[in-house]
């Protein structure tokens, strides 16, 4: 049986945060840890940005009383590491969820272990005490519940939508706006996308400024989402900048900018009519739904810990915060 106090106080603190664990200290770890329902965390980062992981302090403090939200250090292309934490979430059945940074969403190893190769997302979620799994969306999702909150897009078929940057969490909501059947979808990036343009039913060029602006004339907004690697430099403004500008005097924008580290201030000189969103924002969003989902299955395992409303969930971010802060 897991509770959510457990015999001692909860192990982790802000003085004492959730360790980082390599694979190979797993199944050691959970071993250990059988009292506590636990959520993994894959991410490949260096030692700075683990330790700048808000997410890494506010899951294991407001947000999931109880629940180890513990981070995992795992290389770009490290199949075999891979294989040790699906193996081992398997195994344990305290595991409940897997949240999938980039470059792991929607990986071949995790679709093959879900049985299912037609599924994407960033999310794994334990279904039963046996050890399966099935692949859940929060990204695609996360942008969904933006333009709706955020933004005012009720209706999803009318915006025309340029997504530049569809290696991770671009394409998941390129897949998502898919579902939409009338929506205009065009897809930017360096690399050849034409296969997944044809699967979604849309356009790929590997500059947005080769769009010809003919085949979103009659959308009145264009949703414009830059998912690029830029994300991950510090102050670096957007690529699709220069396509926003050249449409901004005449249409209605709107703008999200993925990149955690860029504010609608990086844009003020600028001076556009569009409507930005921030890459904050969006990860808001996302860990939110990653948060209903986990509360959802501690739930279903008896452990009552509330589901917090959108602006619940930012009041105790922001608690968290100043506690970090301070």
């Amino acid at each position: 049986m897991h509770n959510t106090h457990g015999p001692a106080p909860f192990p982790y603190t802000y003085h004492n945060p959730v360790p980082v664990l390599t694979p190979d200290k797993l199944i050691d770890y959970c071993e250990k840890r059988q009292d506590y329902l636990i959520a993994f965390y894959l991410g490949d980062k260096d030692e700075e940005a683990w330790g700048r992981s808000t997410s890494r302090f506010h899951m294991n403090d407001e947000l999931l009383p109880g629940v180890i939200y513990l981070p995992i250090q795992i290389k770009n292309g490290d199949i075999h590491g891979l294989k040790i934490v699906y193996r081992t979430a398997m195994s344990y059945n305290n595991v409940i969820f897997i949240n999938h940074a980039a470059p792991y969403k929607s990986n071949a190893l995790m679709k093959r272990v879900a049985q299912n190769p037609e599924a994407d997302g960033d999310y794994f979620v334990r279904n039963d005490d046996i050890g399966t799994f099935s692949i859940e969306d929060g990204n695609g999702r996360a942008c969904i519940e933006m333009l709706r909150d955020k933004f005012g897009v009720e209706d999803f078929s009318k915006p025309a939508y340029i997504i530049v940057g569809t290696g991770n969490a671009g394409a998941l909501f390129a897949k998502e706006i898919s579902k939409h059947a009338d929506a205009k979808l065009f897809l930017v990036d360096r690399l050849d996308k034409s296969e997944l343009a044809a699967q979604l039913h849309a356009r790929y060029y590997r500059d947005a400024l080769s769009i010809p602006p003919e085949l979103f004339a009659e959308n009145d907004t264009l949703v414009i989402v830059d998912a690029t690697s830029h994300n991950d430099k510090r102050g670096g403004l957007a690529p699709s900048l220069d396509f926003v500008r050249t449409y901004d005097p005449e249409k209605n924008i709107i703008f999200i900018d993925y990149s955690m580290y860029v504010t609608e201030e990086n844009y003020a000189p600028f001076h556009l009519k569009a409507r930005i969103g921030i890459g904050q924002e969006y990860v808001a969003y996302t860990n939110y739904i990653m948060v209903t989902w986990i509360t959802k299955l501690a739930n279903e395992r008896g452990i009552n810990i509330p589901t917090p409303s959108y602006a619940e969930f930012l009041r105790k971010v922001r608690r968290s915060e100043e506690r970090i802060s301070g």
